[in-house]
């Protein structure tokens, strides 16, 4: 009789010989449950035979960088067989089971893998056997162009040009460069640079970007030469200490309707701007605090000779003055000169810091209320914005005193700036290019041409560039590079998955201070959630390829340093798999505290 201190084995033996079974039936028992060293003690040896060969008739796997791989070979033999894998030649001596693992897969991990699998009888070798060969390399990711070529270039005779194209993807992505659609011979890097251009060097230009993976073309950059006027070329160049430009476009209203191309022409303008000197701020979507804040940080950036430039685009109307309107405006029957931003004012406080020049651009309608749906504004009592004139003022107004200001559904810009666009990058004087803008308007189509009607007003007499030189001024580089200032991050790990990402992060479109924009590649299997503690700021995301890009609006609402979790899920079963949190702290536009509602002195 066996003792309640049995062991398993003897408690076994005798529930076998209860049952009266057979050694040919223990022998299955043992087989089923994979006890091979048990079996191997009542069964003759057996040639060692693979069931499982690593792969599925396939000779090559890809699997995503940052993945685990995971590879299984199986094989049946008496005694037990013994398993050791292989990479290329080299033996990998921590895998002697039947799977091979190797987490946080990457390109060093690439190669051939196969499983050698032996039999020991009485301590010597007496057969070896060797898997198939699987192949494993990196899943292809196609590539993104995350920077395109800029739109346009107007270069004179002798010009280097510059044009790049950056691109993420596996393999490293390869650029070849067209000009129209013939390849240039030898330009294999994401720049392509032309010296010594002349009137052949016009065209349109693009980069072609390939892997493995796939292949993506760029945006055109469309060159052209302007051949110098003799009045231009005479004149005495004149110097500005910086040149310093404030851009604001609102598309999204609260109690007004919604624009379409705002947004896309204050990006427009600031990248023509940028490529000929201007320290630009691109904003969108302000109340009327924070574009008074805007102006006054605009203010504190542009030193004394300097060159200002701003455009607003957005709603508006013109009643004796011409004011701005913010997102935060009430509706079309209440709104008051009090809820909008003055033209005036505005100037009132860049004339104080004494700029050389000072270049306001007016994108909306400068229609006035109506009387019968806004009896309240005229009943208003207006506020004076004074200030001394000086030579020095240029103003021009995308349409005439009681005209709209219009964009197309079907066009990226709004008509005004699909005309400005073509000629704020040439080397003429200002007044020139705000010309040929209205006469190409006045050329439009009549839906547009008799509705809108720009109107120029200056009292300069110094023939002004766009493209004039600057000095430089340190404070102002200083403060400027303040409101540029991004989180330091290129890789991130979600630590529990050993899972890797590259991350870029610029201002939103490349171009605004108060949105952000992070790249997060090797994204494409899982669903991302992401939460932020602060309410006041809006996200977004959407995936390019395998790039995860999450943008966040509305910095400039932010008191407090920006906390952002990213959170893995499976898109199966919904879990939680990983997290990672970015401390982005204050970037871009927060420096500037836009959201600062006491009253600020008008000019530095």
């Amino acid at each position: 009789m066996f003792q309640s201190k049995s062991s398993p084995s003897e408690m076994l033996l005798h529930e076998i010989g209860n049952r009266f079974c057979t050694v040919g039936v223990l022998c299955e028992i043992l087989l089923n449950c994979q006890l091979y060293d048990a079996l191997a003690l009542l069964r003759e040896p057996e040639r060692v035979v693979i069931t499982q060969q690593p792969s599925d008739d396939e000779d090559t796997i890809y699997i995503p960088e940052g993945t685990d791989l995971r590879l299984e070979c199986r094989a049946f033999g008496l005694p037990p067989p013994k398993y050791v894998w292989f990479q290329g030649n080299e033996e990998l001596k921590a895998q002697t089971s039947s799977i091979l693992l190797i987490r946080d897969f990457s390109v060093q991990h690439e190669g051939e893998y196969y499983c050698c699998v032996s039999q020991d009888v009485d301590g010597e070798e007496v057969c070896q056997v060797y898997s198939h060969t699987v192949n494993v390399e990196l899943l292809p990711v196609p590539p993104t162009i995350h920077e395109h070529p800029v739109p346009c270039v107007v270069f004179r005779e002798g010009d280097v040009i510059t044009l790049s194209c950056f691109a993420t993807g596996y393999p490293e992505p390869q650029y070849e460069w067209f000009k129209e659609n013939f390849q240039l011979p030898g330009e294999e890097t994401n720049t392509l640079t032309i010296g010594g251009v002349g009137a052949s060097c016009e065209g349109s230009y693009r980069c072609y970007v390939k892997n493995r993976g796939g292949a993506v073309w760029s945006n055109h950059s469309n060159l052209s030469m302007i051949v110098p006027n003799p009045d231009d070329e005479s004149r005495t160049r004149i110097t500005a200490t910086e040149k310093v430009a404030l851009l604001i476009g609102n598309d999204t209203y609260t109690d007004l309707s919604d624009l379409n191309t705002p947004r896309n022409d204050v990006a427009t303008i600031a990248s023509i701007l940028k490529d000929i000197g201007f320290k630009v701020i691109a904003l969108h979507n302000l109340t009327l605090n924070e574009m008074r804040n805007a102006v006054y940080e605009f203010c504190q950036l542009l030193p004394q000779e300097g060159y200002g430039f701003f455009y607003f685009v957005g709603h508006g109307f013109e009643i004796q003055d011409k004011f701005m309107l913010p997102v935060d405006a009430p509706g079309s029957n209440e709104y008051r000169r009090c809820n909008s931003l003055c033209e005036k004012e505005v100037i009132r406080d860049v004339m104080k810091v004494k700029p050389k020049l000072f270049l306001i651009l007016l994108d909306m309608c400068l229609k006035i209320p109506s009387r019968n749906e806004n009896p309240g504004i005229h009943e208003e009592l207006p506020k004076a914005f004074l200030y001394e004139p000086k030579r020095n003022l240029i103003q021009q107004y995308a349409t005439t005193s009681n005209l709209g200001a219009y964009e197309r559904s079907t066009e990226v810009n709004g008509i005004y700036v699909n005309h400005l666009k073509k000629h704020l990058e040439k080397n003429i004087t200002i007044l020139n290019i705000l010309k040929m803008v209205q006469k190409e308007i006045a050329n439009e189509s009549a839906d547009a041409a008799d509705k809108q009607m720009p109107l120029t007003s200056s009292n300069v007499v110094d023939d002004f560039c766009l493209t004039d030189s600057v000095t430089g001024h340190p404070e102002t580089e200083i403060r400027f590079q303040k409101l540029m200032a991004l989180p330091a991050v290129d890789t991130i790990v979600f630590d529990n998955i050993g899972w890797k990402s590259v991350v870029k992060i610029q201002p939103h479109r490349d171009c605004f201070h108060n949105s952000l924009d992070i790249y997060i590649t090797n994204m494409a299997q899982w669903a991302v959630v992401c939460c932020m503690a602060c309410e006041k700021l809006k996200l977004e995301l959407h995936r390019e390829g395998d790039v995860l890009v999450i943008t966040i609006h509305n910095l400039q609402k932010t008191k407090m340093p920006i906390v952002l979790s990213v959170i893995l899920k499976d898109p199966e079963s919904k879990k939680e798999v990983s997290s990672y949190t970015f401390d982005l702290e204050m970037p871009l536009i927060t420096q500037a505290h836009l959201w600062f509602n006491c009253s600020r002195p008008s000019s530095p």
